[in-house]
């Protein structure tokens, strides 16, 4: 049983959108805990490149977390979510994830529900938005609560990065580091 829930019911253009831009949106796993992920490390070995965010909390939040990139010589690139800790988000409350430069320059990735076992494990197949990561120009990470996606919804459909009035209560926060950040092979 996967340990989250996409945000399917509430969103289905988003999925939809998603699913037909990144061709594969992975959600089987969920219960092998961490050692879904591949170590930093053996995927460099590959010849990957990989950027990799340690997510703190915000304010009160325990919760915490790592998001990567991987880009793969082959072209298989994944981005990989990790996070523990979080309050169960059922309904219209889910955990929305932004890449961004400052807060008046940011990217929705997408909104996610979290079950009672509070965590959020997902792999994005393929993600359109590594390149903002690649070239360098929105390279720290937000995981924010949000009790609903409407104000926002239809610019993280279109794909483009925005200036939201509102984005939610901030929960975690990162910054990408690792050789694929600004690395020169970006288009």
């Amino acid at each position: 049983m996967p340990s989250f829930s996409p945000l399917r019911p509430a969103m289905p253009r988003l999925v939809v959108a998603v699913a037909l831009a990144w061709s594969v949106l992975s959600t089987g796993c969920g219960g092998g805990g961490s050692d879904a992920a591949t170590p930093v490390a053996e995927t460099e070995k590959s010849g990957a490149l990989t950027a990799e965010a340690i997510l703190h909390p915000v304010g009160d939040w325990t919760a915490s977390g790592k998001v990567v990139f991987v880009k793969k010589p082959a072209g298989e690139n994944v981005f990989q979510i990790r996070l523990r800790g979080l309050k169960p988000a059922i309904g219209e409350t889910q955990y929305a994830l932004w890449l961004m430069s400052s807060r008046h320059d940011i990217y929705g990735i997408g909104a996610w529900r979290v079950r009672e076992d509070e965590q959020l494990e997902e792999d994005v197949a393929n993600p359109p938005f590594i390149s903002y990561v690649e070239k360098g120009t929105k390279t720290r990470f937000l995981v924010t609560r949000v009790y609903s996606d409407d104000r926002w919804r239809d610019e993280i459909i279109e794909g483009k990065a925005f200036d939201p009035a509102w984005i939610g209560q901030p929960v975690l926060r990162g910054e990408f580091a690792g050789p694929l950040v600004g690395s020169p092979g970006a288009s």
